[in-house]
């Protein structure tokens, strides 16, 4: 079985995760009444506070509960890739990964070092050069229609009448909406 991707997860909660702690936390509580009449008359102010502060407990409890889950999420992000470079009982800790990243980032230089001494040492005999070939921004449009028109002839006197009268029809079809579309 080959190993997941590095980051793959089988739910989107890792992500979500990252967007909701990107998010900002609730906002702060409403003003306090300035004026010692208003908190002494009611004790609805009191109990607005109460409840703000019960709602931030339960958003920070959210929080760190997501926040634990996104721990746990990169830690088997952490041992799928001990596991992937084979150093899963190894020694402890991320020092052996980076070693095994870096060997690996160094296999993948030496490669490309290889590739480009092999394309180097490719005889250039053995490649034909390509005549340019003008791009359609050089064709005169006059000389592409006269082309296309002198391919469509000859491909029509080689068919049958009937087959040709066909062809020519939806030839003369197709001219006539290249035209509208140009136009």
């Amino acid at each position: 079985m080959a190993p997941k991707a590095f980051g793959a997860k089988d739910s989107p909660s890792a992500m979500e995760l990252r967007e909701e702690l990107a998010r900002p936390a609730q906002p702060r509580p409403p003003e306090l009444p300035s004026s010692d009449e208003e908190t002494t008359a009611t004790s609805s102010p009191r109990d607005s506070r109460i409840e703000t502060l019960s709602q931030m407990e339960l958003t920070l409890a959210r929080q760190v509960s997501r926040f634990e889950e996104a721990v746990r999420a990169a830690d088997s992000d952490y041992k799928e890739l001990l596991k992937f470079f084979g150093q899963e009982n190894s020694r402890p800790g991320g020092s052996s990964l980076l070693e095994s990243l870096n060997d690996f980032c160094g296999q993948v230089r030496s490669a490309w070092e290889d590739l480009e001494r092999a394309e180097k040492r490719r005889p250039k005999s053995v490649t034909t050069p390509r005549k340019p070939q003008p791009t359609p921004r050089r064709r005169d449009p006059k000389d592409a229609e006269a082309a296309t028109a002198a391919a469509v002839r000859e491909a029509m006197a080689q068919e049958p009448q009937e087959s040709r009268d066909d062809q020519q029809k939806q030839w003369q079809r197709l001219w006539s909406m290249r035209n509208d579309v140009g136009a």
